[in-house]
């Protein structure tokens, strides 16, 4: 459907950043939706005062904006479709969390045979994605970056860099030479020793 309500809105409980790849000043709500369904790789956008930003997670382009709101693309939800996976604000996050807790090694292994990954957090969306973890339980958890490359130099498992300023204070430190895997630490960034066991966040990557 190439209309306004082929979206739902989703308020956030903070004010987040989050990139775009296109604006189209002084045009209605409908259109800004139109622009979104015409434009590749769009599964979300946000709309202000007649201003449309369009996100294209793929290429998000070196432009930000501050949003309240995202109108998401109803057709995303669909695609959440793992056992046990729930989606948030409509699919920008299609999640899993594990109880059980694992190495990181184990925990990747087990998030691929689910037929997910376990969490990548790309810069072009990350704060958008702390702002849907927020609404789970809060408390550490292993998700998909690590430096076992190069030490201090963190990517995450799709072999994108981690750049962000989400991490706990004075992290990361590689304690005692140690620690080469990402953890979220109370939804902060943390290194921590590969074998240590912990709770992980698995998921559908859908945008």
């Amino acid at each position: 459907m190439c209309k306004q309500d082929s979206f739902s809105r989703y308020y956030l409980q903070n004010l987040v950043t989050t990139f775009y790849s296109r604006e189209v000043n002084d045009i209605s709500l409908v259109t800004c939706a139109l622009v979104c369904l015409s434009a590749e790789s769009c599964t979300y956008f946000y709309w202000h005062n007649r201003s449309c930003f369009i996100v294209n997670a793929a290429s998000p382009g070196n432009s930000s904006v501050n949003i309240t709101s995202i109108y998401v693309d109803d057709d995303l939800k669909d695609m959440c479709n793992l056992d046990g996976y729930n989606t948030i604000f409509g699919g920008v996050l299609c999640v899993k969390v594990y109880d059980v807790e694992k190495n990181w090694k184990n925990a990747n292994t087990t998030c691929e045979q689910d037929g997910g990954q376990i969490l990548v957090m790309r810069t072009s969306v990350f704060y958008i994605k702390l702002e849907a973890l927020s609404l789970l339980p809060h408390g550490e958890y292993w998700i998909g970056g690590h430096d076992m490359a190069k030490e201090g130099e963190f990517t995450w498992i799709d072999g994108s860099d981690v750049t962000t300023d989400g991490w706990e204070d004075g992290q990361p430190d590689n304690y005692n030479g140690l620690e080469d895997c990402l953890q979220f630490k109370h939804l902060k960034l943390n290194d921590k020793n590969c074998i240590g066991r912990l709770k992980f966040l698995c998921e559908k990557p859908l945008m």
